[in-house]
Parts: C-alpha cells; sequence; structure tokens
C-alpha cells in the first residue's frame, strides 16, 4: 500500500516514470508472500505460551535488517566504487549468491 501511495508522487515529482518504481512493486510483492511464511515458521517453532514473543523477535528481527542491512549495503558500496572495486565487488557478490542458491537446492 506504500508503494501505491508514494507512486503519484514520485510521478508528479518527474523523479522518473514507471521504470523507476519497478523494484519497488517487486519487492511488494515478494515481500507479501515471504513475510507470512516467515512469522508462521517462527510461531510453529515455540510452545503456544511463546507465541508472542517468537513473533516480537521476528518482528524486530525484520525492522533491524530493514534499518541496518542497507546501511551497511551502501557504505560498503560507496567504499568499493570510490577504490575502482565496483564490478569486481558486484562478481563476487553474484557468485556468492549463486553458491548459496545453489547449495540450498542440494538439500
Amino acid at each position: 500500500m506504500a508503494g501505491l501511495g508514494v507512486s503519484p508522487a514520485v510521478l508528479a515529482l518527474g523523479f522518473g516514470g514507471y521504470a523507476t518504481m519497478l523494484p519497488g512493486f517487486v519487492w511488494a510483492l515478494f515481500a507479501g508472500i515471504a513475510f507470512p511464511a516467515v512469522f508462521r515458521t517462527a510461531a510453529g517453532a515455540v510452545p503456544d505460551s511463546q507465541q508472542g514473543v517468537a513473533g516480537a523477535l521476528v518482528s524486530t528481527a525484520q525492522y533491524v535488517g530493514g534499518a541496518v542491512g542497507p546501511a551497511v549495503l551502501l557504505a560498503w558500496s560507496d567504499t568499493a566504487v570510490a577504490a575502482g572495486l565496483g564490478a569486481a565487488a558486484l562478481a563476487l557478490l553474484a557468485a556468492v549468491a549463486a553458491a548459496v542458491l545453489r547449495a540450498g537446492r542440494s538439500r
């Protein structure tokens, strides 16, 4: 819903076209699919008396990850680009992501 509210403002202020907003819509689609599964998994792994604690822990981790993750990624990418390592760092990141995904499939 937040993406739908921000979209008219982005277009009205001239920050870009619809392609500028596409990553936000893709994120919203996959977040809507993934987050309920994460909360259900966390709630199912604890006794009934600890359901609230599990939900709070997952929610806190979600917000901390949403704040710290982009900050660390941007600081790292800014340093890598300044040092001229942008392409190499991106290639390394892609290789690590491919290895992790491949390892997950073999299980």
